[in-house]
């Protein structure tokens, strides 16, 4: 269910998370083969959310793969909260109002400087480098695919055969990254349709709460660092290098279930206000 479609129609998000909550529970999931698609699970985490880890725990719990719960796949990278002295050469937390409109492009506010500078918050910059972390970790090792998740996050109603038509009919041999989860930009969504499941995406998507890399587009991401502002607007300036999918779908969504850490820079400047006039 693409949020963005029943947004247009007047139908919350978090209806359809109930909605989604509903259906799972009268249905029978089939284990999948995670391993086979997979190599590393990361999932970005405050250690002082205890609360998030319970929940996403006791959720990853419920996914049967092959092998055995996913639960137990999972490695729990340790994101930051309020460390400032990161490296220039990794992250810079100032960007411009054009480099945000070039993911959404909506009809700005009267007035505004093309050129105007934000800065992103200390949410925002923790979670920046934390996936810049996550990236860091994964080229470590010897894995040539891994997927990357927040620590709010739940799997949607028949996830399970989605996500196996996916990996196993709908990717080709030469994708470089996926979205599990992701939120389409209001003006600046550029896609073609690619397969039942799937979106062949140019650019025009929020969000980093669930996603799956190979090895050779996280090397992309780090040789073209540093992340200027919050990470999935400049992903999105990445996009061109990639071979990237999304899935049409989400197989991930957001929870909201607990609390948010996040402080959105570019939204507490009121700058997302749509002036069509």
């Amino acid at each position: 269910m693409r949020y963005d479609l029943y947004r247009k129609i007047g139908i919350k998000s978090k209806f359809i998370k109930i909605f989604h909550r509903f259906l799972q529970f009268f249905t029978k999931t089939k284990p999948i083969k995670w391993d086979n698609w997979i190599d590393k699970t990361y999932i970005l985490h405050l250690s002082d959310r205890t609360d998030r880890f319970k929940l996403l725990n006791k959720e990853l719990s419920k996914i049967k793969t092959t092998t055995g719960k996913l639960s137990k796949k999972v490695i729990w990278f340790p994101g930051f909260r309020n460390k400032k002295d990161w490296n220039k050469k990794d992250f810079s937390p100032k960007y411009t109002f054009n480099y945000h409109h070039y993911v959404d492009p909506l009809p700005s506010p009267k007035g505004i400087n093309s050129d105007l500078e934000i800065e992103c918050s200390i949410p925002e910059s923790m979670c920046a480098l934390g996936h810049l972390g996550m990236w860091r970790k994964f080229l470590d090792s010897n894995a040539e695919v891994a997927c990357f998740l927040e620590d709010d996050i739940e799997f949607t109603y028949r996830y399970d055969k989605t996500i196996t038509d996916i990996f196993e009919k709908e990717l080709p041999p030469d994708w470089d990254m996926v979205y599990l989860s992701s939120e389409p930009a209001r003006y600046g969504f550029d896609f073609v349709e690619h397969s039942k499941n799937l979106f062949k995406v140019h650019k025009g998507l929020w969000w980093l709460s669930g996603y799956v890399l190979t090895r050779r587009a996280a090397k992309i991401l780090l040789d073209n660092l540093p992340i200027t502002g919050p990470v999935d607007a400049w992903i999105n300036h990445q996009l061109p290098k990639l071979n990237v999918f999304s899935a049409k779908n989400n197989v991930i969504y957001q929870s909201g279930k607990t609390p948010s850490d996040n402080f959105y820079s570019f939204r507490e400047k009121g700058l997302d206000t749509v002036d069509e006039t």
